[in-house]
């Protein structure tokens, strides 16, 4: 399988380069919040949306964490990126380590934010209802946050927000 060349941005132009993939319920805003503390002098940051996220809410797909692995390996040859580093934050994280099985001579390193790990996770009765439902039901998605964050969401209106992010693009 070939990965796509999926909506991305980059900041900065340095020499030592990282890849940066959301989480579950998010895209490539999701990062927003650290971009004006980053060291665009020494560091070059791809920050990309996965299939079915962003601005490729309407990518074809399997929609599979091997095809979102792909995808961010086609973003960096599109950039003619050799090697670099890559940052995932939750499914992001699992996408990176799937990334350095699949290209092992490219990637320098793997950073996981609250990482899934590759292997995956059983989800059974209930919670694997929730999470099988979050793809249709809002209801659903506001509750994994809620359980996923343990409810300490202080600043108002962040869960709704996320919510609303990750079913508009």
């Amino acid at each position: 399988m070939t990965g796509q060349v999926l909506p991305h941005d980059v900041l900065g132009t340095g020499s030592t380069r990282a890849l940066l993939l959301h989480h579950w319920f998010g895209d490539r805003s999701s990062f927003d919040p650290m971009r004006e503390h980053l060291d665009g002098d020494a560091f070059s940051y791809a920050f990309l949306d996965c299939r079915g996220y962003g601005k490729a809410i309407d990518s074809d797909g399997a929609f599979t964490m091997d095809e979102v692995a792909e995808d961010a390996l086609a973003v960096a040859d599109n950039l003619g990126w050799e090697s670099f580093t890559v940052i995932g934050h939750s499914m992001g994280g699992k996408a990176a380590q799937l990334m350095l099985l699949q290209a092992p001579s490219r990637i320098s390193s793997i950073i996981g934010i609250s990482a899934v790990p590759a292997s995956g996770f059983p989800l059974e009765g209930e919670t694997r209802e929730l999470f099988a439902g979050a793809a249709e039901n809002p209801g659903n998605r506001r509750a994994i946050i809620d359980y996923t964050t343990g409810g300490c969401t202080t600043t108002p209106g962040w869960t709704p927000g996320r919510v609303s992010t990750s079913t508009s693009g």
